[in-house]
């Protein structure tokens, strides 16, 4: 928007302008561009209203006039989708606050990040303990414990196959590195060339060390569902229950060494 002089001047021995501010009370102070006011091309929800062109910008005592009537509001905000956008933000907070990881998972996670990433290194594949078995043996392990006439045994069946889905959606988009990628299309090749009893899926196929990092991941894709505190409090106790039990049972079910790859590999992996 232009800047407008709100004073009056008088040329004195037409060089140099005295500002005469002792007869601004008594006259009335347009723009400067009142005489070639046009009004501007704009959209139909760019102002509420556009000022006439006399109107006035000051009142005679020099007080600026404002008229709400010929605010600019420039683009509208989408109040509901703002709201929705905070209410997600706060879920997905209270989220990761109510899905702690616990410490043996994430060392184990270290090590497994400079494995692959450091020292080029790979987990063997198929694995001797791939996520299928994992949760069946924890499934047998924890079903004793609840009551059969109560709806936790259901709860606990319901989390286990939420969690495998989510590690078959998931694997391929978000828990592989760089480095693994080839490996990760080399197996898909083999499932179409292994019968009907060799592995076909990532749960079969991949074991605790991809799973780990799907559960500290966990926050951020459950803060992404429609899910209620309710069930974010059940999700909890549950996941927590399973990764103690797996920490538990860390020398049966994470591999003890990584393998090493073939220089061609890892040429091949640097270059994706």
């Amino acid at each position: 928007m232009a800047t407008f002089s709100f004073t009056t001047c008088t040329a004195v021995d037409n060089t140099s302008p005295r500002c005469t501010s002792s007869r601004l009370a008594q006259t009335l102070v347009r723009p400067s561009y009142v005489s070639t006011w046009r009004e501007p091309p704009r959209a139909s929800s760019s102002f509420k209203k556009l000022p006439r062109p006399d109107h006035l910008y000051v009142d005679p005592a020099g007080k600026c006039l404002f008229d709400k009537k010929y605010v600019y509001y420039g683009q509208r905000v989408n109040k509901t989708a703002a709201a929705t956008s905070l209410k997600k933000k706060k879920a997905q907070k209270k989220v990761e606050k109510r899905l702690p990881v616990p410490d043996h998972i994430k060392g184990i996670l270290v090590d497994d990040w400079e494995n692959v990433t450091r020292n080029n290194q790979l987990v063997p594949l198929p694995h001797p303990h791939p996520v299928d078995q994992i949760i069946n043996d924890y499934l047998e392990y924890e079903r004793p414990s609840r009551d059969p006439e109560s709806p936790h045994v259901d709860i606990l069946e319901e989390t286990m196959a939420g969690l495998k889905e989510y590690f078959e959606k998931s694997l391929s988009r978000i828990l592989l590195y760089r480095f693994e990628r080839p490996q990760y299309h080399e197996i898909r090749k083999e499932w179409e060339k292994t019968g009907e009893d060799g592995p076909k899926s990532v749960c079969d196929t991949y074991g605790a060390e991809h799973l780990c990092r799907l559960i500290v991941s966990l926050p951020e894709l459950v803060a992404q569902t429609t899910m209620d505190q309710q069930s974010v409090s059940r999700l909890r106790e549950e996941i927590s229950k399973f990764t103690v039990w797996l920490g538990k049972n860390a020398t049966k079910y994470f591999v003890s060494e990584y393998e090493t790859p073939a220089q061609e590999y890892i040429d091949r992996a640097r270059n994706i």
